[in-house]
C-alpha cells in the first residue's frame, strides 16, 4: 500500500500545530490566503514574505505550498487588480498552482516561536515570556533571556552582529558595562516596552519608532535595533526543519525547503 498524498489542508494543519491561530492577534490575517484546500502537496517552501524573487525560487523548487510569515492579504479585498504588486503576487501563485498560507503573530506568540528562532541563533539561554498568554494557553510575546555568561555590552553587540551577519545595529539609551538578562522581540517591538522595561535594562528588537526611543530613555531602557528584516527572516529554515517533522507531512513524503534568500528592501549607500 503506497504513502497517502498530502494535501494543503494537512500542511494547514501541520502550521496550527505549530501555532495555533488562536494565538493571532485580532487585526492579523493567518492561515490559507490563496489556494485550494485539496489540492495534493509533494514540496513546501518556507519564507519571510512572498516577493517576486520568493515566488520564483518556489516555482524553481516546484513548490505547491509557501509557508510565509509575513500575510500577503491583510484586509478584505474590494477589487484583485492584477496588475498591482500584490495581484501580480496572487495571479503568480494560481498561474503555478501554488497555494499561500501565512503564520503571522500566531507564530510569534507560539509555544516555539520567531523569538526561540532569534534566541537560538544568539545562543541565548530562555527564561520566560515577555509578555505571558492568557491562563491556560502557552506561549506569549517576546521573551525574557540571557547569555549563558554575563559578558561585556560590546562584546556583546559584536556577537550580534556576527550572528545575524549585520554591519552595524542601532542602539538607543543608556549605556550598560555588561549584559546579563536581557528582553527580545523580534519585528516591531515597540508595544513592549513598557514589559521590557519591568524585567530588564536591555531590550533587542528588530525595530522601534523614534517616539518608542524617546520613551525608552525615560524609562531607562538599553534598546538594540538589528532590523526588522534581520529579525525576523532568520525563521524559515527552523520552520522548514519543524514542518518536515510533523509525522503527518513526513508519512506522505512531503519535502520542506527554506528560501534561500528573502527580499531585503533596504541597501545601505
Amino acid at each position: 500500500m503506497g504513502k497517502r498524498a498530502a494535501r494543503v489542508m494537512d500542511v494547514m494543519a501541520a502550521v496550527e500545530r505549530i501555532a495555533p491561530a488562536a494565538l493571532a492577534a485580532e487585526w492579523d490575517n493567518v492561515g490559507l490566503q490563496v489556494g485550494r484546500r485539496r489540492d495534493p502537496v509533494r514540496r513546501v517552501m518556507t519564507c519571510l514574505e512572498l516577493t517576486p524573487p520568493t515566488l520564483s525560487e518556489a516555482r524553481r523548487l516546484k513548490a505547491d505550498v509557501i509557508v510565509a510569515h509575513h500575510p500577503l492579504l491583510f484586509k478584505p479585498l474590494k477589487a484583485l487588480e492584477l496588475d498591482s504588486p500584490s495581484g501580480l503576487l496572487v495571479a503568480g501563485l494560481v498561474r503555478s498552482g501554488m497555494a499561500l498560507i501565512a503564520a503571522h503573530t500566531n507564530l510569534d506568540a507560539a509555544a516555539w516561536s520567531t523569538n526561540h528562532a532569534l534566541a537560538e541563533r544568539l545562543a541565548l539561554e530562555v527564561e520566560r515570556p515577555l509578555f505571558p498568554p492568557a491562563s491556560g494557553e502557552v506561549g506569549g510575546l517576546g521573551l525574557v533571556a540571557r547569555p549563558r555568561r554575563p559578558v561585556r555590552f560590546a562584546t556583546f553587540i559584536e556577537h550580534v552582529r556576527k550572528s545575524l551577519n549585520l554591519r552595524f545595529v542601532r542602539v538607543s539609551g543608556p549605556e550598560r558595562d555588561r549584559v546579563e538578562r536581557l528582553a527580545l522581540c523580534t519585528g516591531a517591538g515597540g508595544s513592549l516596552l513598557g514589559a521590557a522595561a519591568g524585567q530588564a535594562e536591555i531590550f533587542l528588537t528588530g525595530e522601534i519608532k523614534y517616539h518608542e526611543a524617546i520613551e525608552a530613555h525615560a524609562r531607562g531602557l538599553t534598546v538594540i535595533e538589528v532590523g526588522h528584516f534581520e529579525s525576523e527572516v532568520l525563521i524559515a529554515r527552523p520552520l522548514a526543519e519543524r514542518l518536515a517533522r510533523d509525522p503527518v507531512l513526513a508519512a506522505a513524503g512531503v519535502r520542506c525547503h527554506a528560501a534561500g534568500e528573502d527580499l531585503q528592501p533596504f541597501r545601505y549607500a
